[in-house]
């Protein structure tokens, strides 16, 4: 509220609420029957041009060729010095090797990374379970359990993790 003078004020003003809120009907329940899902693209976009000389460059400066892919693409092909500086930020990346797919270009064929697969199965869920949260996550195992957990309504679909002795069934540790 704003007094006359156009000062904030605070107001001590008391409102009702409910113990519990019901907000179940904003929950999504997925494809409708009358809605029509949309095709998958049949043509595969064009794989993006890259700079070869400051691929060449970089490459020849020590760095492994897919993270040179990765810096000339994310740069937008902005020359050696942005992709440089785009390798030093990233050059920690759990991913900074591996095989360079433009986004846009990949498969609908998802591959698990078979370590990846095995170290969440370890861990009492399914292979479905594991093979989705790393879909989500980009092969990240880290970021495969952070996702499990927050998505348990999702692994529902899948099959449910085997509760533990301290689980309380929905997969919150108590």
């Amino acid at each position: 509220m704003l007094r006359e003078d156009w000062v904030p004020i605070k107001l001590d003003v008391s409102i009702e609420m409910p113990d519990v809120l019901d907000i179940s009907s904003l929950r999504g329940g997925g494809p409708q029957p009358e809605e029509e899902l949309l095709p998958e693209p049949v043509i595969q976009p064009p794989a993006p041009v890259m700079d070869e000389a400051v691929l060449s460059q970089l490459a020849d400066m020590g760095f492994p060729p897919e993270a040179c892919k990765r810096a000339v693409f994310h740069t937008g092909n902005s020359g050696l010095e942005a992709a440089t500086a785009w390798i030093m930020e990233h050059i920690t990346d759990s991913d900074f090797t591996d095989p360079f797919i433009p986004p846009g270009t990949e498969s609908s064929q998802f591959v698990p990374n078979p370590e990846s697969l095995t170290t969440i199965i370890s861990m009492g869920f399914t292979s479905d379970q594991a093979t989705k949260a790393l879909r989500a996550t980009d092969n990240n195992v880290e970021r495969a359990m952070d996702w499990i957990f927050s998505h348990q309504d999702e692994l529902d679909d899948v099959g449910s993790p085997p509760t533990s002795a301290f689980s309380d069934g929905e997969g919150i540790m108590m």
